[in-house]
């Protein structure tokens, strides 16, 4: 029996080498550590005529899916209101 990880199971059922999924993961990581590194973010939309497309901030130029632009947006709008 051979002891597989977790990139030979995803190149199985992806059909992308290690190296690819080794350099999909290093984008990640800078992406998170762009977010990270942000004070506050201004995201605007990719492709605003998309629903959902992706977010770009302008400050750090780091991506978020449109799910996670829109949280961010309410929880700095709440945070707001909570201040008045």
């Amino acid at each position: 029996m051979t002891t597989q990880n977790g990139f030979d199971a995803l190149a199985r059922a992806s059909g992308l080498s290690k190296d690819a999924m080794k350099g999909v993961l290093a984008q990640v990581r800078a992406n998170q550590a762009k977010l990270n590194a942000c004070a506050a973010h201004a995201f605007e939309p990719l492709d605003a005529d998309r629903l959902l497309t992706r977010y770009r901030c302008t400050r750090c130029e780091g991506e978020v899916d449109s799910h996670a632009a829109h949280w961010y947006a309410r929880g700095i709008a709440h945070t707001r209101e909570a201040a008045k």
